[in-house]
């Protein structure tokens, strides 16, 4: 049988240095965890969306430059009774506009970019 003599003393119980960090990995976790279930908000969706469009468009005016034939975009954020983007070598750009959710995102003819309209 243990006695109360058997526990006491230096190495009884918890340190309070022991449960501050304990309780510190404890709410590191929750923290962790809290963000991973939660989904992002309508408006991280809408900026990860437009730009994802926007590199895109990059990446079809580049392939334009570089292979010296024009590039059609393939999206299908194209508004209704719009031409699709295409890229030509020289940068330049003609088609759009674009239509995310019910933003209208314009084609720049000459740089061959896209105008958000923030």
């Amino acid at each position: 049988m243990i006695s109360r003599s058997d526990i006491s003393g230096p190495r009884a119980g918890v340190s309070l240095f022991e449960t501050m960090v304990a309780l510190a990995v404890l709410s590191l976790i929750l923290a962790v965890v809290a963000v991973s279930v939660r989904p992002p908000s309508p408006r991280l969706q809408a900026e990860a969306a437009l730009a994802a469009l926007q590199r895109q468009a990059q990446e079809s005016r580049l392939r334009a430059m570089t292979t010296g034939n024009r590039v059609t975009m393939g999206t299908d954020a194209v508004c209704t009774n719009s031409p699709a983007p295409v890229f030509y070598p020289d940068g330049t750009a003609t088609g759009g506009p674009l239509c995310l959710g019910a933003r209208t995102i314009t084609l720049s003819p000459l740089t061959g970019t896209l105008d958000s309209g923030s």
